[in-house]
């Protein structure tokens, strides 16, 4: 497990990794919301106006099929290269809406992270696998882990929310908020930030770190699926 300012340098470095690229793993160009998603992920970590705990946390908003999923996949690929984290054994979880949704990350590690595809496990109704440093779950399993004490803020690194805006119920947003510490990351990718005033990622998450419109997306032409 890694300290706050670790887990901030760790972020910070792995950002600077990407923003600093044009193309992911697979040899595909990044898209124009991708390198905004990468740019903002490098300022809102060295905003240091903001406490630790809010540079640990933040929200992406972009339009479906932007490569929301790359982005997240990739930070990971570059954070886990850092030798930081297996000397500290960094654990993420991702939550994802359903089953079907963590299976399809499993491909997206493959194309953007193939070195790191190996240390995905999944935990869910029929698999129970919390022993890879990297474990994909649904918003469902997540709050059971948390409620049995199984998942707590003292052996959690990295929470990527996947598809953030499933996590606005009122139960959900309390398990979320418990996570809130300056010790670990917690970053949530959506195309919908607000369904309206009381349901926000906001509430999770605080800070949008970049976010761009589907008008904006169209524009740019960069809507196509991966």
């Amino acid at each position: 497990m890694l300290g706050g300012t670790q887990l901030l340098e760790l972020a910070g470095t792995s950002a600077n990794i990407l923003a600093q690229g044009d193309r992911l793993a697979n040899g595909q160009y990044y898209r124009p919301s991708q390198q905004g998603a990468f740019n903002g992920l490098v300022k809102h970590y060295e905003n240091s106006s903001l406490p630790l705990e809010d540079r640990l946390c933040g929200y992406i908003e972009q339009a479906p099929g932007t490569g929301k999923t790359a982005e997240f996949v990739s930070f990971l690929g570059a954070a886990y290269k850092n030798p930081t984290a297996f000397m500290n054994s960094l654990r993420t979880i991702i939550i994802s809406p359903q089953i079907v949704t963590a299976k399809q990350i499993d491909s997206s590690f493959r194309d953007y992270a193939p070195h790191i595809a190996n240390f995905v496990g999944h935990y869910n109704s029929t698999h129970k696998n919390l022993g890879t440093p990297i474990t994909v779950m649904t918003y469902e399993s997540f709050c059971s882990l948390v409620d049995r004490n199984v998942l707590t803020p003292d052996n959690v690194d990295i929470i990527i929310s996947d598809e953030g805006h499933r996590g606005l119920s009122d139960m959900r947003i309390d398990i979320l908020n418990m996570f809130a510490s300056d010790k670990v990351i917690r970053l949530a990718f959506t195309a919908t930030a607000a369904f309206d005033e009381e349901k926000t990622l906001e509430k999770t998450h605080k800070h949008p770190i970049f976010r761009k419109s589907m008008a904006a997306s169209v524009h740019d032409d960069e809507l196509a699926d991966y």
